[in-house]
């Protein structure tokens, strides 16, 4: 059985963070800084609809209330979301060359360290992987 998923709408409201829970008979509640919201908006869902905290899915959804921040926030996510990925595929990338340039070419570590533009121990331990 799934559980249950909620989206929190947190709109920043003086010091605080207003958090509503539309699917939850229209919640209300609030917290102070936004690393709190979640826990907050769990709890009130938990009570309101008599379900168990830790059986609750909740995403966020935060809205700074002026357009450009929204969109620089919504940007840098996506880009670090990017990033991510660009990692992962170089190390996936970086730990075949090494094996076919160990196994295929039967290049020494120093040799595909410097093809690679990496340390002979890099090279190593990838080999070993």
């Amino acid at each position: 059985m799934t559980q249950p998923s909620f989206v929190a709408n947190c709109t920043r409201s003086g010091k605080w963070w207003a958090i509503s829970v539309p699917d939850a008979d229209g919640l209300w509640t609030q917290a102070r800084r936004l690393d709190q919201a979640e826990a907050m908006a769990r709890e009130a869902i938990a009570a309101v609809l008599d379900l168990d905290e830790n059986a609750i899915d909740v995403e966020l959804h935060v809205n700074i209330g002026d357009p450009a921040l929204d969109q620089a926030v919504e940007t840098a996510r996506r880009l670090r979301a990017q990033l991510e990925q660009l990692q992962q595929d170089s190390a996936d990338q970086m730990d075949a060359t090494v094996e076919l340039l160990r196994s295929r070419a039967n290049l020494p570590m120093r040799d595909v360290a410097k093809l690679l533009g990496i340390s002979h121990q890099r090279v190593g331990q990838i080999a070993r992987r």
